[in-house]
């Protein structure tokens, strides 16, 4: 048992973060020191990497985030603009210790609450909505045997949309794809959904500060890009936290075939397991990745109010934002890429 437990601001270089990062196999993409610095250029916030010792011993780190945010003011999320990451800690008791730092932080600097996204149960009382889970599935070593095992279904579908002339690609080119492919696809498709949409200058930056990790994949005919997909490639797991087709293709299956792709990309690079990203319970995302064999896995987004009210679940359910969502996909295209992102970075995302 680890005792003694003192929590302090991480004052190390960050390669020393990710040194203990690396060595947590719970460890997620996002408790990479640059990811927080990357959300801070993009769209501001106030990063703080706390860390747990056991004496001068490092056991365990929580990334925390302090942003301004529509309807909440101040808050504390670990971590902004991914799925998950929370406590990493080598002990329950490390674990304690950093959400107990995470919490008084909260109230030091007037936040309303503070947001930890993660895969476990919180070592402390707090209020976890459980809407939320993200889907993987083991590959196996070579494509034949990936594709032996699909349903008969999702097959005839990546069928369809080879017959339909559709093909897909790698690029040699990241940054080039995302302006050119990725990005007016991701963008129409999430204005379309209701939702404002992530800037260019985010998707450039990942990929410019994770360049070994991140690669796009678009599908199309020879004239025109109807789908696309920034993956991120973690220790063995191929992620996927951003793909998009444009809606007036899906008769074409675009979808189906730009995820076969990646999973035979993910089998080329040496991956065994492909993360499909987050998806709210039961929506018809979740139903598209459970198709292809996925295990759901339940994601805590767990919620510590200072003034003790729970609220836990309601940034995406209030009557406010289902209107936004209703009138959003009617705002012109060029004026929906212009504001979403300033809209979107002012949400507790």
């Amino acid at each position: 048992m680890i005792t003694d437990i003192s929590v302090r601001e991480f004052e190390g270089e960050p390669a020393q973060w990710d040194e203990f990062v690396g060595s947590m196999p719970s460890a997620r993409f996002s408790h990479q020191h640059a990811w927080m610095q990357l959300v801070k250029d993009v769209y501001g916030g106030e990063p703080h990497y706390l860390a747990a010792h056991s004496g001068a011993k490092l056991v365990g780190v929580l990334p925390v985030m302090l942003r301004r945010v529509i309807g909440a003011g101040r808050v504390l999320i670990s971590v902004p603009m991914a799925d998950e990451a929370g406590v990493l800690a080598a002990s329950v008791e490390a674990d304690t210790a950093l959400v107990d730092a995470a919490c008084e932080l909260t109230r030091a600097k007037g936040a309303t609450y503070c947001e930890l996204r993660q895969r476990h149960e919180p070592s402390v009382d707090m209020q976890a909505d459980l809407s939320r889970l993200t889907l993987e599935m083991a590959l196996p070593p070579d494509a034949d045997q990936l594709w032996d095992g699909l349903n008969g279904k999702v097959r005839n579908q990546v069928r369809k949309a080879q017959k339909s002339g559709l093909q897909v690609s790698p690029t040699t080119d990241p940054q080039f794809a995302i302006s050119a492919e990725f990005y007016p696809v991701y963008s129409e498709n999430t204005r379309d959904l209701g939702s404002p949409m992530h800037s260019v200058r985010f998707f450039q930056q990942v990929a410019e500060r994770f360049p070994n990790s991140a690669c796009v994949l678009s599908v199309g005919d020879e004239k025109t890009i109807v789908g696309s997909a920034l993956a991120l490639k973690w220790r063995d797991t191929f992620m996927v936290p951003w793909a998009s087709s444009l809606r007036r293709y899906f008769s074409m299956c675009p979808n189906n075939l730009l995820y076969w792709e990646l999973m035979r990309l993910a089998i080329e690079q040496g991956c065994r397991l492909f993360d499909f990203g987050r998806s709210p319970r039961d929506a018809g995302t979740y139903r598209f990745k459970k198709a292809w064999g996925a295990d759901p896995i339940q994601l805590y987004d767990c919620y510590h109010y200072v003034s003790g009210n729970s609220h836990a679940g309601e940034k995406r359910d209030s009557l406010s934002y289902r209107a936004f969502s209703s009138a959003w996909p009617k705002v012109p295209l060029p004026l929906a890429r212009a504001i979403g992102p300033k809209i979107f970075a002012r949400l507790p995302i």
